[in-house]
């Protein structure tokens, strides 16, 4: 750019040199807006980053780093509906976990306010013909249980009616998110019992990083 100005300074009027200089003045202009767009969506990034983070602090919400993994969620993450309220609803990923079949489901956006009646209406919204089949005989809404795993490896019944956050913002039992997900299993009522008995508190605590 400075040998630039100084043929221009020289000769102002040279077509050759005013066009090659109008070129690179507007690509410096082009790099510093581009700067400038990067640096504001890195704010933003931060500033979300941080008002979720203060929002599930507030609610008193714990997340524990697991070896379950998130690959079964593909991009969906935890957010709010706002990202800059944090009163504004947590829409958080959901695996519903179906242990007596060996099956899950994946929901990438569950508000907190959603109660586990909801999610079993929404995901037990089927065919009569699963429910035939001999293995889902049990698993419409009105025959399953709700669980979901403690803080310390136990595992927790929850109201059907109650709202997620209830439970997660509850101080006794401790009932965390992993990895920012929701964890939810549905079990038959009929079947309950003997999966709580199987139920090894050591395994659960061992998938904790």
């Amino acid at each position: 750019m400075e040998v630039l100005n100084f043929a221009h300074s020289i000769d102002d009027k040279n077509p050759a040199v005013n066009s090659l200089m109008k070129k690179v003045q507007d690509k410096i202009k082009y790099t510093e807006e581009l700067k400038e767009k990067r640096r504001k969506k890195e704010e933003e990034q931060i500033k979300v980053a941080q008002d979720l983070e203060a929002a599930i602090r507030a609610r008193g919400i714990t997340s524990i780093k697991s070896s379950y993994g998130t690959e079964t969620i593909g991009d969906a993450k935890i957010h709010l509906e706002d990202p800059h309220d944090i009163e504004t609803q947590l829409i958080i990923p959901t695996i519903v976990i179906y242990p007596t079949v060996n099956e899950f489901d994946v929901i990438s956006e569950v508000s907190e306010l959603t109660t586990p009646m909801e999610l079993m209406e929404l995901v037990m919204n089927r065919p009569d013909e699963y429910f035939a089949d001999g293995k889902h005989d049990n698993f419409r809404p009105k025959k399953l249980e709700a669980y979901m795993e403690t803080e310390d490896g136990g595992l927790v019944r929850i109201p059907k009616k109650s709202p997620i956050n209830s439970v997660l913002m509850s101080q006794t039992p401790r009932v965390p998110l992993f990895d920012n997900i929701l964890r939810i299993y549905f079990v038959p009522k009929v079947d309950s019992a003997e999966w709580i008995k199987k139920w090894k508190k050591q395994d659960a605590l061992s998938k904790r990083n």
